[in-house]
């Protein structure tokens, strides 16, 4: 346990560095954004519907262990059996991946493109340019800001 603790750590402070993947259009009407968003998920429902599979994990077994010892002029031995380890089911969705594809598709046609920006600073959040109502330009300096709904928004902070 005291080994898997600093893992976990190091696993969040990595995952709170990564970029943000977000759709964009200079621009664009936040509220278009979100509303051709959500049509495209359903389109990408309504075409490619779920099929949830189910699988299982690869059994693994470990061979027996025999270990011998000597007691004055006689020798014990004690076996002990394999185990087996693995066989858990889980399900997934075999056709999310396509479904994904229909959505990006349906995003691209309507003049959207999938971006990836750093987080903000602290900083950046500060002496960003929101604009009311609409996607910024993109820029060199542009970030991810995360919104009180937990969504992202795109800044575009000013450069001195």
């Amino acid at each position: 346990m005291p080994r898997v603790l600093p893992s976990l750590l190091m696993l969040t402070v990595l995952i709170g560095c990564s970029p943000v993947e977000l759709w964009h259009r200079d621009g664009a009407p936040r509220q278009a954004l979100a509303s051709d968003f959500t049509a495209c998920r359903v389109r990408g429902v309504q075409d490619v519907p779920a099929n949830t599979q189910i699988g299982r994990t690869p059994l693994v077994q470990t061979p027996p262990q025999t270990s011998c010892y000597r007691s004055g002029d006689k020798t014990r031995c004690t076996t002990t059996a394999g185990r087996i380890y693995g066989g858990e089911v889980y399900s997934y969705d075999a056709n999310a991946g396509l479904r994904d594809d229909v959505v990006a598709q349906c995003m691209a046609a309507q003049g959207y493109r999938r971006i990836s920006v750093p987080r903000c600073t602290d900083a950046q959040v500060r002496s960003g340019t929101p604009v009311a109502g609409t996607l910024p330009a993109l820029t060199e300096s542009s970030c991810a800001a995360q919104t009180k709904g937990g969504g992202w928004a795109l800044l575009s902070p000013r450069t001195e």
